[in-house]
């Protein structure tokens, strides 16, 4: 026990020291509990707002001899969020349509071979939400307009309406309010899982290495009578353990608030859903935490250990936090389930894990080659860090040396000099 007291004696101060900085206070345990939670629910709140100011504007529609089929110019007449406007200015209807001044253009034509009735053509902008809101409701007035005249001819044929009615639709959702809510957690949680981890773990690290250097006190660290190893574990342990804080602090929040920020767009339906964990689930959720954050703050550190300054060590882990949220895409396609394929990915196994746990879905050998895979992927970056901490000159930064041709002769083969094997 002895042997390890130095260890956690280390690990100790280096908690301190980080808890005692606002900048890694606030990225570790501030932002996962408030900022995230709130930033969605505004974010949430704008769209709805957007959404709500786009529906409320009157579709604007051309509508081109429209006296072949009066019984639809009345419709449109009568639709209070449509009105039929006349051609402005100069140019074709098309012209008129890709310039914004109409939002649709319904052409009422001639009816096709065969046919008794004309045939209509609806063009709008895809790339406007006016226009694609004015062709919805062009749509449903057109589909109202042939059930009725459908009913009408019907009933004139003598045909009662229960001969003629194919089928009644009746909609049912299978899925239980709290399958429901697991499924909202399952798109959402994983994903800022690994952000917020990122984002944790960042500040720490290059703190822990970057920064040290910076404030020159790795000489008196080094001083300690202690092994060398001990000295790289217990700052890469503190990283670790505050990118996993931030993440349970995270999964924690999202839980309590998602029917707070999902009210914006959910309304009086977020009644139906519920968002709540199972144990298993809990267990499961805090140990794939732990296991992208042990990653995670390996990859950091290395990355932020070759710079001199803390700004310089920020510019070097940024490019690397955006390679690790790129495969997160991958978790917005429902349909992808963890597999031996996806378990051979490290950290995306993983976030498949989590997801498919807030499904009720548990494939366990996928689930231990993705953990076996994730605990690979740590082994081989604290394998690398370890060659760099028998570095004098990596630890200490020598001087005219640019952070990358630092970083190659570390990872170069060959023994370390003799004053870093203290």
């Amino acid at each position: 026990m002895n042997r390890w007291r130095p260890l956690f004696a280390l690990y100790r101060r280096e908690l301190r020291c980080s808890l005692r900085e606002r900048t890694i206070l606030v990225s570790s345990v501030l932002i996962p509990i408030f900022l995230y939670p709130t930033l969605i629910w505004l974010i949430f709140t704008g769209v709805t707002f957007v959404q709500g100011q786009v529906e409320g504007l009157r579709g604007r529609v051309l509508l081109r001899d429209g006296g072949k089929l009066p019984a639809l110019r009345e419709r449109i007449l009568a639709a209070e969020d449509l009105e039929i406007v006349e051609v402005a200015g100069g140019g074709t209807p098309q012209e008129q349509l890709r310039s914004g001044r109409v939002d649709a253009v319904l052409s009422v034509g001639a009816p096709a071979p065969g046919a008794r009735s004309p045939a209509l053509v609806l063009e709008y902008d895809g790339a406007r939400d006016r226009s694609r809101m004015a062709k919805t409701r062009l749509e449903e007035i057109v589909g109202r307009l042939r059930a009725d005249d459908a009913a009408d001819r019907a009933r004139r044929a003598g045909v009662p309406d229960r001969d003629w009615v194919l089928f009644a639709v009746e909609r049912r959702n299978a899925a239980t309010g709290r399958q429901m809510g697991a499924y909202l957690l399952g798109m959402m949680l994983p994903l800022l899982v690994v952000i917020i981890v990122a984002v944790g773990t960042m500040a720490p690290a290059v703190d822990a290495t970057a920064g040290e250097r910076e404030r020159s006190t790795w000489e008196t660290t080094l001083t300690l009578a202690v092994p060398r190893w001990q000295v790289a574990a217990a700052k890469y342990l503190h990283v670790a353990t505050l990118g996993a804080l931030a993440g349970l602090l995270n999964v924690a929040a999202m839980v309590a608030s998602m029917r707070f920020m999902l009210a914006p767009i959910l309304g009086s339906r977020t009644a139906d859903f519920r968002f709540s964990l199972s144990p298993g689930t809990v267990l499961l959720f805090a140990a794939g935490i732990v296991a992208v954050a042990l990653l995670l703050a390996a990859l950091m550190m290395l990355a932020a250990s070759a710079a001199r300054t803390f700004r310089e060590g920020q510019s070097m882990v940024v490019p690397l936090y955006l390679l690790t949220v790129l495969p997160l895409l991958l978790l917005q396609d429902p349909d992808i389930r963890l597999d031996l394929r996806w378990a051979a990915v490290p950290v995306v196994g993983v976030l498949l894990m989590l997801r498919d746990a807030l499904n009720g879905v548990f494939s366990w050998p996928a689930i231990a080659a993705a953990v076996g895979v994730q605990g690979a992927a740590i082994a081989l970056c604290l394998l690398a860090a370890s060659r760099i901490i028998g570095r004098e000159d990596f630890l200490l930064g020598a001087p005219g040396r640019s952070p990358a041709s630092l970083l190659r002769r570390v990872l170069r083969r060959g023994r370390p000099t003799e004053a870093g094997r203290g």
